[in-house]
């Protein structure tokens, strides 16, 4: 049986807590890398759509079924809405003459 001196002990009883401690950062960056993912998944952002005609409770209908209406200012035709970050090609989409700004 092979004997190993006091200093060889200490030396791979520091390996082992820095294999440890490397596993535990490990392991902490990709819980954080997760909930942030899962975080961004449910983010909004707003878009701004300008009309090239007036708006109307059809247009509004469409709309809504990407997501909330917020405000509609008639006067030069913009409508607020929030979308998911998944959603926002499909209001680039969007019918009606409607762009996203």
């Amino acid at each position: 049986m092979k004997t190993r001196t006091k200093n060889q002990r200490s030396e791979i009883r520091n390996q082992k807590s820095v294999v440890i401690t490397k596993f535990i950062l490990l392991l902490a960056l990709l819980l954080t890398l997760g909930a942030a993912r899962a975080q961004a998944q449910h983010q909004m952002i707003g878009i701004n759509i300008l009309l090239n005609q007036p708006v109307t409770d059809s247009i509004l209908q469409d709309l809504g079924t990407h997501g909330e209406v917020l405000d509609v200012i008639s006067q030069i035709n913009i409508k607020v809405t929030p979308f998911h970050r998944f959603h926002f090609n499909s209001a680039s989409s969007l019918g009606a003459g409607a762009s996203s700004v």
